[in-house]
């Protein structure tokens, strides 16, 4: 997310990152990786992301993929170089 956002499932808000003032700005919060659960229930409903930024980019960055959490696990541990000890 660049900046900050939310993301909401039909009205419910199910995930934040950063804080938006009254105006619907914020801060810079970082750009660590979300992994967003989604509930049982969410198949058919609607999934509105909310970003704010005050730099040239918004919204989604980088690669976007939906996926089960154990697989992005497998695939962090499968296609990160291990670093050997000296």
């Amino acid at each position: 997310m660049n900046l900050i956002g939310q993301v909401y499932l039909g009205d419910n808000l199910i995930y934040q990152y950063g804080e938006f003032d009254a105006q619907g700005k914020g801060s810079f919060a970082g750009w660590p990786w979300h992994m967003i659960d989604l509930p049982d229930n969410a198949a058919g409903q609607q999934l509105t992301f909310r970003f704010y930024s005050d730099y040239t980019s918004i919204g989604l960055w980088g690669q976007v993929q939906v996926m089960e959490r154990s697989d992005v696990y497998s695939i962090r541990l499968f296609t990160t170089p291990l670093k050997t000890l000296a």
